[in-house]
Parts: C-alpha cells; structure tokens; sequence
C-alpha cells in the first residue's frame, strides 16, 4: 500500500482495523482511496465513499473514537466542510459543519469532539523588476497548489488553484480574475510547458488516470 498523504493511516485506540489512504499494490486499475486494513488477518478492503470525496478535494481525514466513522475536511467551493462517513455500509456523508480556513490536521476525541489545525494562507502572483523596486500583484489566490508558473507569450502567467474542488490551471493577468486557462470539466495541473507559440502541455484526468494534453492559450 502507497500512502499519498503525510498522515496517511490512523486507528481508533484498541480498534481491529486501519484505515489507510492511498493506493495498493500490485492491483492495476485500483485508484487512490481509503482502504481498511484488518490487523488480524491483513485483508484489505476499499472504503466506499460519496461522490464528492476525492483526491483534489481532501485536505485531511481522521477515524472517529469508535472506529465507525472517517471524519473528513474537504474543499466545498470557498469552503472546507467538515464530514462523517461511516466505515460500512452506504456511503451517505454527514456534514458536520464548515469552515473558511483550510485545515491541516484533524482528530476526534473519545466524547466526540473534534481538534482542527487550521491553517490561512492566501497565496499571491508577483512580478518583480530585476532592477529592484517595489512588487507588481498579478493575482491572488485563497486555494491555490502553486507547484508552477509559467509564463505565457501574450504575458499571462500560468499557475494551479483549486476552483469549487477541483484542480485547475489557471491564466492571471494584470487587473482581471484568474480564469481557467482550458475550458473542460477534466481536472488539469502541472507539470506544464510551453508546446509552441501558442500551445501549452499540461497533465489532465484525476489521480491515478492522469495524462498528457495539448490545448491552445489563445483567449
């Protein structure tokens, strides 16, 4: 078992079972989720989960004090709510309720309250002189996974942000909101490179399904 997450296995105290995030081994066209781990006999089974559980939409997650339930943080919009979603059975989700901040970590106690890290770090485009001076804004961002910007001919500068859940690359500009840069329902993030004058590569699909896609940049 691949674990995606720095926290990516947790256990209720004196529980049978873990629950681990990430993918298993050795079973092809088996994608990155929650996975039950029998400690007694090493079975392993996937958690069934609702539909807007993830990869690019949870921040963390945590197993409840009695092992019947994942409490989870995931992005809703400019929002992370904050859910239940029980260990067997349909995978109904409960929302417990929402916060404006992202949240790191998470855990629940025996009488069921819950310990949040949360974390504000809103996220800025600059560009700078190389002769000195002050910085220029270009953009900023609340969810933003800046792991690269690129640079565009028509100078547009290129970078990831999350919109309403998803992962998108999106175009900033001096003065305007950033905009998504390709316009598809597909999740689209870096790595990214210029492909010619006007073409840009970039990888599309979710985790693990991600390929390599071309689309123009002309607005």
């Amino acid at each position: 078992m691949i674990g995606n997450y720095q926290d990516c296995y947790r256990a209720a105290p004196g529980a049978k079972v873990a629950v681990v995030y990430g993918s298993p081994i050795g079973r092809n066209g088996q994608g990155v989720g929650l996975w039950a781990i029998d400690l007694a006999s090493n079975a392993v089974r996937q958690l069934a989960l609702p539909e807007q559980v993830m990869p690019a939409t949870l921040q963390t997650w945590t197993v409840s004090h009695d092992g019947k339930s994942v409490i989870a943080a995931i992005y809703a919009g400019s929002l992370t709510q904050i859910i239940s979603i029980p260990t067997t059975g349909q995978p109904v989700a409960k929302t417990l309720f929402s916060v404006t901040s992202d949240v790191w970590h998470i855990d629940a106690s025996a009488g069921g309250s819950l310990f949040l890290a949360l974390v504000d770090r809103p996220q800025e485009l600059v560009r700078i002189s190389p002769a000195g001076g002050p910085s220029e804004r270009i953009a900023a961002f609340s969810n933003a996974t800046p792991d690269q910007v690129l640079l565009l001919p028509d100078g547009r500068a290129v970078s990831n942000a999350i919109t309403s859940g998803h992962f998108r690359i999106v175009a900033a500009e001096m003065g305007k909101d950033p905009q998504p840069l390709v316009k598809t329902p597909d999740e689209t993030a870096a790595p990214m490179t210029l492909a010619g004058p006007r073409v840009i590569a970039f990888v599309i699909g979710p985790t693990p399904r991600q390929t390599i896609a071309l689309a123009e940049t002309a607005t």
